[in-house]
């Protein structure tokens, strides 16, 4: 059988109609049953129920859902755009101030702001300084944020392995049982962080570093007992992570 609107070839007709054809139709010739609650229309809904939004159309539905929480519900201190005939939304670019048209979905995800990838990184685009790498002492350009970083201080990611590696301090022994004796008294003896006051994940921390001064391993002056989160940050903050001249 033939469908006397799309033509196709299919088993069951319904008044000379496909499935899909016979619902567009009794959506606009069948008695209506249910109202939309975007433009007021009568329509008929073949699953017409009262728990459910009934919208006559796709372009209603769009406009429905622009300004509405995940409940379906409109957000008083938000301003709901206009849809045109086409189901989208007119805006205006932050970049160049060209009208750009976006699907009302967008809007309920993210506020778009730019009509393109391009205005998008325009905006972004800022001049970059000259600085000189530290290690081949060639000429190089980098955004101003990352001169906060310390691998912005070289060229390139070898030039920054190579000088780390370079001006690394010497590995030091395997501590011995004497110094893990040593620790363990000193940690439970205080028992707390000498900065946060926290009683877990104590570590012993040297002053000046026992690689630098392996005779002050033992010295009661030269370590401080404090707890993991502490410990990492005193050594970010001294460089000893990530700074090729001290790092361990």
């Amino acid at each position: 059988m033939t469908c006397i609107d799309c033509h196709r070839l299919v088993r069951v007709v319904s008044a000379g109609r496909c499935s899909m054809c016979h619902r567009r139709w009794k959506r606009f010739h069948a008695p209506p049953n249910a109202t939309c609650r975007h433009c007021g229309r009568a329509y008929f809904d073949q699953e017409s129920n009262s728990k459910k939004q009934t919208l006559c159309s796709r372009k209603c539905l769009h406009a429905w859902r622009i300004g509405r929480d995940p409940r379906n519900e409109l957000i008083a201190d938000r301003p709901h755009p206009v849809v045109d005939e086409a189901g989208k939304v007119v805006l205006e670019c932050e970049h160049c101030g060209r009208p750009f048209r976006v699907s009302p979905y967008e809007i309920a995800k993210r506020m778009p702001r730019f009509c393109s990838l391009q205005c998008n990184g325009a905006r972004k685009a800022v001049s970059r300084a000259l600085l000189e790498c530290e290690y081949c002492r060639e000429v190089f350009r980098i955004r101003p944020k990352e001169l906060l970083r310390i691998p912005g201080r070289f060229c390139s990611r070898g030039c920054y392995e190579q000088a780390r590696r370079e001006n690394r301090l010497p590995r030091e022994a395997r501590r011995s049982e004497a110094y893990e004796s040593f620790r363990q008294d000193h940690v439970s003896r205080v028992g707390r962080c000498a900065r946060c006051g926290s009683s877990e994940r104590l570590r012993l921390h040297h002053r000046v570093r026992s690689r630098e001064r392996p005779d002050l391993l033992f010295d009661l002056d030269n370590v401080e007992v404090l707890c993991s989160a502490c410990h990492m940050r005193i050594h970010r903050r001294l460089g000893h992570l990530n700074v090729p001249g001290q790092a361990s």
